[in-house]
């Protein structure tokens, strides 16, 4: 075994040691994994984006969202005016708030990855099965099948994927409400 060979086993080594293979371990596992990388990726918004500025800009469009809306309703041409001559102002808004929520996602999107791919790799050569969900699921999203149902049971059985997509967007969601990052 090559030198590089070993280097890229030893995530899967390292996570031999630490990370539970069955449920509800493994749940618990991913759901700390997901709270670390959630309170990361907070961390990250939080140092690199002007959170007030990013609030006053939103507040802002959605103002002019409003405005646009009530323009279609009554066709009133006053206003119509207004919102074609400020129309610049809130496109250069909206580019500033693009950009204020592109720099953080670029520079999270690496560590994201890796630990997907790494934890993906890891739980899926494995067994397949993550966690157990308490109550019933739909089967498939989409195309996509995110676990089964055991009625006798009376458990839902989730992939590594599916678990750590829901468990990671109701935890995130929620983190960034409590913190007011969410504009």
């Amino acid at each position: 075994m090559t030198l590089i060979d070993e280097l890229m086993a030893l995530p899967t080594k390292l996570l031999e040691i630490i990370a539970p293979t069955d449920p509800p371990f493994s749940s618990v596992f991913i759901a700390l994994v997901s709270i670390g990388l959630s309170l990361f990726s907070t961390y990250i918004i939080w140092r690199f984006t002007d959170v007030e500025k990013l609030q006053r800009y939103s507040e802002i469009m959605q103002e002019y969202m409003q405005l646009q809306k009530q323009v279609l309703k009554t066709a009133d041409k006053k206003l119509k005016m207004k919102l074609e001559r400020e129309q610049p102002r809130y496109q250069r808004i909206q580019s500033e708030l693009m950009t204020m929520r592109m720099k953080p996602l670029m520079i999270m999107i690496v560590p994201m990855l890796l630990f997907f791919v790494i934890l993906g790799g890891y739980y899926n050569g494995v067994k397949g099965i993550a966690a157990y969900v308490p109550f019933r699921l739909p089967d498939k999203i989409l195309f996509f099948n995110i676990g089964t149902w055991h009625e006798k049971e009376r458990i839902f059985e989730m992939s590594f994927i599916w678990f750590y997509f829901g468990f990671s967007a109701a935890f995130g969601g929620i983190l960034r409400k409590i913190l007011k990052l969410d504009a």
